[in-house]
């Protein structure tokens, strides 16, 4: 017998531990787990193409924790420090040769053992639980068993005030339930994978993204996390894992000293379970010791020096810990062992727990009333005012301990109390199962089974007409109420009783609905009642979507409510029973998109390819080429050398040619060849003249295509989007975005991509056509005030990775070298901002929910902040006094940043916008109407700069990023709007001469942006800034404008409608009159 420890101890290991808890956090199952994880190593390589295939399977068949030499493992462990060395030359010696050389292929020994030790400590969390919920269940029937039983509520271990023995079991109650709700965050946060090689930067797999796939396929092989990057040295998992145990241990500790102490003699109100001779003394036979109590009491110390020890251990020196990691090899199955073992103790002395209410109601009595001095007092203060009516009460109760009387005995001879107070008053105060509060209410509010009736006959929540806590009047019905009505409405399907539903109470409405269809109510509160039941958390819901084919065989995503989930798990579950060994057909998870009158016949589309490639210009390579350089930085939607390929062999065969590539590539060339005046001989800014004749092509193809969801199809689908931003066709973009949105949804990319099997160069184009959709949605979204077709909450694809376009391929993802830079950095900066619009629209922009304004703003703008700082930018301007706030000017040689400053801008001001609706004394008025202008003046500015390049190319990204979302020619004219508007509101964001500048640049602006300007809106929206400027500025007295000095009726022009921005709240006139202080 060589058991050293009270875990490991023949004697002493049940009362400690259980034989469950030491099997799992043995070294048997400790080394087993040192070999699960090798080989779940090897066969997530071999999923990523790092090691040959089949080598998992030869591993799993020859490797056996059976096999172990326990004597040479302990002898190598002891020379090495470690046991995977030794582990790794054993496992080498079972497998074959060519196997061998594959085992722990770019792992450290700390990812093993840590492995080993999370697998571990995921199952011990599953025996943990389980005993949890086990006490917590056995908590909740004490606590509705014993509420009505009325005990001394005792502070500094004297008597204090009237309890019930429920109440006190529902305390130790609540601290377990919150401890079964940490233990899910905990599972959700701590049961980390760990590969990360011998630094942690997985270098050993080469500087692609390999190493991190890997890893990520591994915590899906093991059923644990993946973290965002390695934690050999951030122990705060394990940490908190170990400390949660002690959380535990504390909860119990505190039960186990109440328990020793209400078990003496002198109280004698519990005592645990009897069993023959359990806590029996050698000698003194009469003795019953809460021997479980005192083993738990004991137990939550060494759990709280267990936690002591990870707490150390978390301070480890740079890349791998030279001691404090060996902490947690002592304190992992400690910690465990002796939780389980609380646990186990609990449920036996509770489950079994042998209460004395008669004891408890003579402890509560035997002070004499004393216990409820409190009440009397209380009561007496109504007439005499509580300070008085303490020393009143202080002087009786001192008086009833020095001669041994009752309280109410004491109370009588005090003709300050019986002034007030009749004999039979104080017999009822002096009642201590009179005297108990709240205890019964918060015991039943905590089961979720309210039982006591309020005096409110008719319901209401109010007596007498008074207004009720929750600061409702009699006879008006809340929101929660009308709420509850509704609810019972559709639950019940009473279409009928709806008149009913305004200003009828609850009340009056359940008992309708229970005579109109007495078999759905009953229904309902079943279901209530399976609700309120339940015990511990709820469960979580569990989503599966995966991708079926439809009747054309093209991949599409089935999400949940499909049924796909459920017909998964019928499949196994009839397959566990083996009542049908084979899988169901795939078309049982498709039957929701099939047809079934078949599909029309399809006219021949050979001819019309062949037609189309044929007017292809001379050089359509090369504008393809040069189009996809372009848009990739921002939108990068194709890959340049695939596409190219798709080109040529459409070009050289069209009549085998795909309907989908002509549609990509039309519209390439439509965007490509923007600017360009081809055949077009007229006197007029030829923008769209060559280009309109490929997008027309391309339209033509688009109705062909909504039965052919693909992922070239949406490829085009997005092309054409941004073409039709550039020729302010917005609404037919919106529409057609609709369209590529769900288009998207159906092929599922907007779900993790591993959740699929691609190949690299196809996944790759997944995120990023994602990724623009998205951002279309948003910014389109933004520019029509309309909400946004996308839910983050549905999305979880990542982001696309930062690689080139000759970086990935079919095979491989080559990633760019540290500090290099990548074509799509800027497209991921803008994604990113597509979020944070997104976000904005969500909370500032809905009709519900318009609430919390300040703090939301607050947290857009620290986003929004942090976003900026990612954006490139090559040189600052120095900053005087008067302008050290405002937005860094930037270089914008290049288009797509000068894209992303002008969006930036534009996404400032949807964030801040709303709070110029705030009354102008509240401080965040002035600080969004600050911020509003600063971001208008720097998009006046960006845009100047722009226009102010009369060569070709120049001009073209000025007129290209005014036309795109989020921008657009009406945000650059309420940028002027805002300038003249903080002047009107006496916080000008510049000096009188740059105001005034900003403004005539604006206009200016606006005139060389015009293009054809068809209806003259632009012109009109210039010319308003023209007259507001001059009359803002003017030194003459400033005069209301008078409408009809104008050919048209301002307030009629949509723009226009920012001028109410003064907002009725600040009572001020709609008529122009400007705020004094301006010199106006």
């Amino acid at each position: 017998m060589s058991a050293a420890t009270v875990f490991d101890s023949t004697l002493f290991g049940n009362i400690f531990g259980t034989e469950e808890a030491r099997q799992a956090f043995s070294e048997r199952s400790y080394v087993a787990n040192l070999i699960k994880a090798e080989c779940a190593l090897a066969e997530a390589e071999e999923a990523e193409g790092i090691v040959p295939s089949g080598t998992a399977a030869v591993l799993r068949e020859h490797c056996d924790v059976s096999k172990i030499d326990w004597q040479l493992l302990a002898a190598r462990t002891e020379i090495v420090g470690y046991p995977v060395l030794p582990l790794v030359e054993q496992m080498s010696k079972w497998v074959p040769e060519e196997t061998s050389g594959y085992i722990h292929w770019g792992a450290t020994t700390q990812d093993i053992m840590d492995l080993a030790s999370v697998l571990q400590m995921k199952h011990g969390l599953e025996i943990v639980e389980r005993l949890l919920r086990k006490v917590t269940s056995t908590l909740e029937k004490m606590s509705a068993a014993y509420r009505d039983v009325p005990m001394a509520g005792r502070t500094h271990l004297q008597h204090a005030l009237p309890i019930t023995f429920g109440y006190k079991c529902a305390v130790w109650l609540a601290g377990f339930r919150r401890h079964v709700k940490r233990l899910e965050q905990i599972k959700e946060s701590c049961l980390l994978v760990q590969f990360g090689g011998a630094a942690g930067t997985l270098a050993s797999l080469g500087t692609s993204d390999s190493g991190i796939r890997v890893r990520k396929r591994l915590a899906t092989i093991l059923e644990l996390q993946d973290p965002v990057i390695t934690w050999h040295v951030a122990r705060d998992t394990v940490a908190e894992i170990i400390n949660y145990l002690a959380l535990v241990g504390g909860s119990l500790g505190k039960i186990a000293l109440d328990l020793i102490v209400m078990s003496s003699n002198e109280l004698n109100e519990v005592a645990e379970p009897y069993v023959p001779h359990r806590g029996a003394s050698s000698t003194m036979p009469q003795k019953r010791n809460p021997i479980s109590s005192e083993v738990i009491l004991a137990q939550s110390k060494i759990l709280r020096a267990q936690a002591g020890l990870v707490l150390d251990g978390m301070v480890s020196d740079f890349e791998r810990a030279s001691g404090p990691w060996h902490l947690e090899w002592a304190a992992i199955p400690t910690a465990f062992i002796s939780i389980v073992g609380s646990l186990h103790q609990a449920e036996f002395a509770l489950s079994g727990l042998q209460v004395n209410k008669d004891a408890m109601l003579a402890n509560l009595k035997s002070t004499r009333g004393l216990i409820v001095a409190e009440a009397v007092m209380m009561d007496l203060a109504k007439y005499t005012g509580r300070q008085e009516a303490h020393e009143i009460v202080y002087k009786a109760c001192v008086e009833a301990h020095e001669n041994s009387v009752s309280l109410q005995e004491a109370l009588e001879k005090s003709s300050q109390v019986t002034a007030h107070l009749a004999s039979t008053d104080l017999s009822k105060l002096c009642d201590p199962t009179k005297y108990l509060g709240c205890c019964q209410l918060m015991l039943d509010e905590l089961l979720g089974q309210k039982t006591v009736q309020t005096d409110d006959v008719d319901g209401a929540g109010s007596m007498n007409g008074q207004e009720t806590s929750g600061g409702t009047q009699s006879g008006q019905v809340c929101d929660r109420c009308r709420r509850y009505v509704f609810d019972q409405l559709l639950n019940a399907s009473l279409i009928e009783i709806a008149p009913l539903a305004i200003g009828t109470k609850p009340a009056d409405i359940s008992s309708h609905l229970q005579k109109k269809n007495p078999l759905l109510w009953g229904w309902g509160e079943d279901m209530i009642s399976i609700a309120r039941s339940r015990q511990g958390p709820e469960p979580v819901i569990g989503h599966m979507g995966r991708l079926v084919s439809n009747d054309d065989q093209i991949a599409m995503f089935a999400g949940s409510s499909t049924g796909v989930h459920f017909i998964s798990q019928a499949e196994q579950q009839l397959q566990m029973l083996r009542i049908h060994t084979d899988t169901f057909p795939s078309s049982v998870y498709s039957l929701y998109l099939h047809n079934i009158w078949g599909s029309p016949p399809k006219d021949s589309e050979a001819q019309l390819i062949a037609a189309m490639v044929g007017q292809f210009p001379r050089n359509a390579a090369d504008i393809l080429e040069a189009t996809i350089d372009r848009w990739t930085p921002l939108y990068p939607i194709v890959h340049k050398h695939s596409t190219l390929e798709a080109f040529h062999r459409l070009r050289d065969d069209p009549e085998n040619g795909d309907l989908s590539i002509l549609h990509q590539v039309l519209g390439l060339l439509a965007l490509g060849t923007l600017g360009l005046p081809g055949t077009c001989t007229q006197a007029h800014e030829h923008f769209l003249c060559l280009s309109e004749k490929y997008y027309h092509m391309s339209a033509t193809l688009t109705s062909k295509l909504h039965e052919r969801p693909s992922l070239p199809t949406l490829q085009g689908l997005e092309i054409a989007q941004i073409y039709l931003q550039l020729s302010s066709r917005y609404s037919v973009a919106s529409q057609l975005g609709g369209m590529a949105t769900r288009m998207a949804q159906n092929l599922g990319l907007h779900r993790h991509s591993q959740r699929f099997k691609f190949d690299p160069l196809e996944t790759e184009l997944r995120r990023r056509v994602w990724w623009c959709q998205y951002s279309l949605d948003a910014f389109s979204s933004a520019y029509h005030g309309m909400p946004r077709l996308i839910r983050d909450q549905d999305v979880d694809t990542d982001l696309p990775s930062r690689v080139d376009h000759d970086q990935v391929s079919r095979e491989s993802v080559a990633f760019p070298l540290p500090g290099e830079r990548s074509q799509v950095d800027t497209a991921l900066c803008m994604f990113k901002l597509a979020v944070i619009v997104g976000e904005a629209l969500e909370k500032l922009y809905t009709t519900t929910r318009r609430r919390g304004g300040v703090a939301k703003i607050t947290q857009l703008q620290a986003e929004l902040t942090m976003w900026e700082r990612m954006l490139p930018t090559e040189k600052l301007t120095d900053t005087d006094d008067d302008g050290g706030d405002l937005l860094p000017a930037v270089n914008i040689d290049t288009f797509e940043v000068a894209f992303l400053r002008a969006a930036f801008c534009n996404a400032t001001v949807h964030i801040h916008r709303p709070a110029l609706a705030f009354t102008t004394s509240d401080p965040q008025f002035s600080v969004s109407l600050i911020t509003c202008g600063r971001a208008s003046a720097e998009l006046i500015r960006l845009f100047a700069i722009g226009i102010g390049d009369e060569t070709t190319p120049r001009r073209l990204d000025a007129v290209t990023i005014a036309h795109l979302y989020p921008n657009g020619m009406h945000m650059l004219w309420q940028a002027g709007l805002t300038i003249l508007f903080a002047r009107w509101k006496g916080q000008p964001i510049t000096t009188d001469e740059e105001d005034e500048d900003l403004v005539r640049t604006c206009a200016t602006t606006l005139r060389h942006l015009r293009a054809d300007d068809a209806n003259g809106s632009i012109t009109q929206c210039a010319d308003v800034l023209d007259m507001l400027q001059t009359k803002t500025f003017s030194s003459k007295e400033a005069q209301p404008p008078v409408l009809d000095q104008l050919q048209w009726n301002v307030w009629d022009w949509p723009m226009a409608s920012a001028l109410e921005l003064a907002n009725t709240l600040d009572a001020m006139p709609l008529d122009l009159q400007f705020e004094p202080g301006l010199g106006l």
